[in-house]
Formats: structure tokens, sequence, C-alpha cells
């Protein structure tokens, strides 16, 4: 989004005043609206969650009038200039004065500002100083969350934020010896990539119906089949190129490559991009059926066994229970928690879908979290 409109020092000195005189509960319900505007990142929180929040903090049309300025109507619509973000933006802040002694709601405050600052014409940063008795409480959660980040592009722009509200409000800024902010200039910061198995998603809808009423689908699972038993494999790396993404495909076959190929996609081409889990619950029902039938089969023969004093139908009986129980456990819990792969599926205008299967969980988000933050608003 455009920063548009710029605070002003003015616009700062002017909110900080009208924040003074405030009611606590008006502080609150700004509090209340720009975190859930952080949380969601959205730039309106809605009018049902504004009214809400406000009956809850018992915020009414008379008690929300702050001079000329009606708060409410201001939060229900959201701000269009200047004084309108700024009012808001110091409210909050001195809504949040209570809660210096909490480290967690100064955690997630934070978390909420970054996006703020770096997303919208709100400074809520602007107005700690004045505004919250305890700013060094807010600073010391700015610096701890600075030791959180990582050296991907969007937490090296958060760490920026951080390190140039800090030296606004003199506060001494802690770097470690290998904080990435001093290797910046020493070496150019990678871009960030992904690399699995490249491969077509399954149209849905009708042609999905009929692709599996025909047996188009099993065929080209048996085609898929035959070629992995082969050693047919193609491998895609999806990465942040320029003002939009490259793809380098590669087939190999026996290990010997056959063919390589590049691919660039402007962001503005970018329909949708998702992380996803191929049959996530498949393995938990196969357990539960095996459970189900050990217990049906199993009981059958304890049944037998108690009836006819049989000692070996008991034992066979409790076995085949144990290990329906086992396969299960295995495959409800412990093969799960050991699959830790997704797969990201792009759609790029005009028509055209692919996905990277087999891509590490943490990777495949931090990708698409990234991809999000850089794609243009539609």
């Amino acid at each position: 989004m455009d920063r548009e409109p710029t605070l002003s020092a003015k616009d700062v000195k002017q909110a900080v005043a009208a924040a003074k005189d405030a009611p606590p509960a008006l502080c609150a319900l700004a509090l209340d609206v720009l975190s859930r505007q952080g949380e969601a990142r959205l730039l309106f929180a809605g009018r049902e969650f504004v009214d809400a929040r406000a009956k809850e903090h018992g915020v009414d049309e008379t008690s929300s009038k702050l001079g000329a300025l009606d708060v409410l109507a201001l939060l229900r619509e959201g701000p269009t200039d200047a004084r309108g973000f700024s009012i808001l933006g110091a409210l909050a802040v001195r809504g949040l004065d209570p809660h210096t002694k909490d480290t967690a709601r100064l955690a997630r405050f934070v978390r909420h500002a970054d996006w703020l600052e770096l997303s919208t014409p709100y400074a809520p940063y602007a107005f700690v100083g004045e505004l919250v008795a305890d700013a060094d409480a807010v600073w010391r959660a700015v610096r701890d969350a600075s030791k959180a980040l990582g050296d991907a592009p969007r937490d090296r722009a958060i760490a920026t934020l951080h390190d140039a509200t800090l030296a606004r409000a003199g506060v001494a800024v802690e770097k470690s010896a290998a904080d990435p902010a001093d290797t910046v200039e020493k070496a150019a910061p990678t871009e960030l990539s992904v690399e699995g198995e490249l491969r077509s998603p399954p149209p849905g809808g009708f042609v999905g119906v009929l692709r599996l009423v025909f047996g188009i689908a099993l065929l080209q699972w048996l085609a898929r089949g035959i070629g992995l038993a082969f050693g047919l494999r193609r491998r895609g790396v999806l990465s942040f190129q320029g003002g939009g993404l490259r793809l380098k495909k590669r087939v190999t076959l026996l290990g010997r490559v056959v063919r390589e190929h590049d691919e660039s996609f402007t962001f503005a081409a970018v329909a949708s991009a998702a992380r996803s889990a191929r049959h996530p619950a498949l393995a938990m029902l196969v357990g539960a059926c095996a459970f189900s039938a050990a217990l049906v089969a199993g009981g059958i023969f304890l049944v037998e066994g108690v009836r006819s004093g049989e000692t070996f139908l008991l034992i066979f009986g409790g076995a085949i229970v144990l290990v329906g129980g086992a396969l299960d456990l295995g495959l409800g819990v412990l093969w799960p928690a050991t699959k830790a792969r997704r797969a990201i599926e792009l759609a790029v205008l005009p028509k055209r879908r692919f996905a990277l299967s087999g891509v590490d969980e943490s990777s495949a988000e931090r990708f698409v979290d990234e991809l999000e933050r850089r794609l243009p608003s539609r």
C-alpha cells in the first residue's frame, strides 16, 4: 500500500495532546482495533468488530467524541488523512500504557506495530515516548523481537525499522558480532528459493470429475509410476528474481540430465500461491480402519478362545488387537510427525498451474509468506 499520507511532526504533536485527554476506554478500544488490523494484516477491522469491541469497552456514540472528532466513526470507516491516522495511532499507544508489565502483550504489540509501520500510514512507534510511562519496556520488547529475526528480506526490513526506531528514541541498539546487519555490505543477500518435484496439480470441478470417471487419472498415475521405475525425475527450483519469479526445470533419466529449461514470471502474472499437503488425513484414516478391523477380528478370536478355553486363540486374538493398535499409532501419529513436507502450488496467468512437492515445511512457509508480501495488491 502507498505510505501516503505521511505524518508530520505537527500531526504527531496534536495527536499526543488529544490522546492525553481521551478517556481510557476509548484508548483501549483503539488498541484492540489496531491490534486486530495488525494481526489479520487488514487496513480496516470491519464495522461489526468495532461495534462489538466498543460495546465491550463501554464506548458509545456520546463517549466516542474527542473534541469535534468522532473516534468511533473513524474506527468504523477508517482514516483517510494524516490527522485521522495520527489520532488513532496515538490513542492505541496510550491504550498500551497499562500493559507494560505484560511481556506477552508487549511482544504482540511490537509484531502488530511492525506491520502497521511498514504497510500502512500508521506510525505507532512515534507516540511511545510521549504516551507510555514505561517506554523502556516497549523498547526492550523491540530489541527482543530484533534478536529473533532471521536473514529473510522481510526480516531485514523489520530489523531496519527497529534500528531506526530505537535510534530516534535514543536507545542503544544491541548487536552481536555475527549480526546479519554487519555483513549486508560485505556480501550480496541471497534470494529465497525452494526445490522439489515438479508436477501438474490435478484439475478440479467438472473436468476433475470426468478425469476420474473415464480412468484418465488412473492412466496418468500408472504412467508416472512407470516413469519413476525407470528413473525419470522432474525437478524444479523456484526463486525470486528481480520483479518476479524464476523457475528452473530439469528432467533426468537414470541420473542423466535430458532436458533443462528456465521460465520467468512477473509478480503481476501470479494469480495465486498456496502451501498444501497431499492427502493429509490418509494415514490417519488407514490407521483407524486397521485398528477397527483388528478389534473385530481379534475380538472374534478372543471370544472363541474364552468359550473353548484354547490359550492359542486368546494369544492370537490379543496379538491381532495389539498389531492393529500399533498400526493406528504409527500411521496416525508417528508417521505424519516425520512427514514435514509440503507442496507449493502456483497459478500463473492466463492458464498455467504447477506445483513443487516434497518441499521442507518451514522453507515452503517462508517462501509463500515472502511471495504474498511482494505480490501487488489487486
